[in-house]
């Protein structure tokens, strides 16, 4: 049984897979989430600004433009999130990382910009995630990972990491087991990305 931020990935992967962005939909999206449609209605495109090129950082702007069209992280960041961010968690990164990841995406769903600089945002990620340093090709998956796993760090209401002993008895079915499992891992995590993102397998060795 797993319940692991990798989990992440394989759910985002889905909801990428099926996502296509057009002037329709976008409509749909500023409507949702009461962005004024009257620029749109100009020619202008709120939610659909480009990111600036940084050397062979296309892995990073094709993450990022996915996720800053996912309707649960746009409605959270485009509302009053300043609240949710736990400045205290010492796993995180003084809330640094999701204040910079939520400035981009309101400038990108600003009707007045339709080119975003991306420096600002990429330089908080790598002090996270020190990997993705420099502008050459990364894995975007990996980056995608990382992002999302720091972005819950800054979010996660739980003050610190606690360890919590399974306490799975001999003889549990396995839903029975899927729900304490999920139990404890929800009484660790809890984040806007957990909402969103996170999931739970279990897999059998016969």
């Amino acid at each position: 049984m797993s319940t692991q931020s990798d989990m992440r990935l394989a759910v985002n992967q889905v909801a990428l897979a099926s996502l296509k962005i057009t002037r329709s939909n976008n409509s749909k999206l500023a409507s949702a989430y009461n962005v004024s449609s009257s620029a749109s209605r100009k020619g202008e495109r709120g939610g659909l600004a480009a990111l600036m090129n940084l050397g062979n950082t296309c892995y990073m702007k094709s993450i990022i433009q996915c996720l800053v069209h996912t309707p649960p992280v746009v409605e959270f960041f485009l509302h009053d999130y300043y609240s949710d961010i736990n400045a205290d968690n010492l796993l995180g990164k003084n809330d640094q990382l999701a204040s910079a990841f939520g400035a981009l995406l309101r400038k990108m769903w600003s009707f007045r910009q339709k080119v975003v600089a991306l420096r600002a945002f990429k330089e908080k990620f790598v002090e996270f995630a020190s990997q993705f340093d420099g502008d050459d090709q990364q894995d975007s998956q990996e980056m995608l990972s990382s992002l999302l796993d720091g972005l819950h760090k800054d979010l996660n209401k739980l003050q610190q990491e606690m360890y919590i002993e399974a306490k799975y008895s001999k003889g549990l079915l396995i839903d029975e087991v899927a729900v304490e499992a999920w139990k404890n891992y929800k009484d660790q995590n809890d984040s806007l990305i957990v909402d969103a993102f996170d999931g739970q397998s279990s897999s059998t060795m016969i």
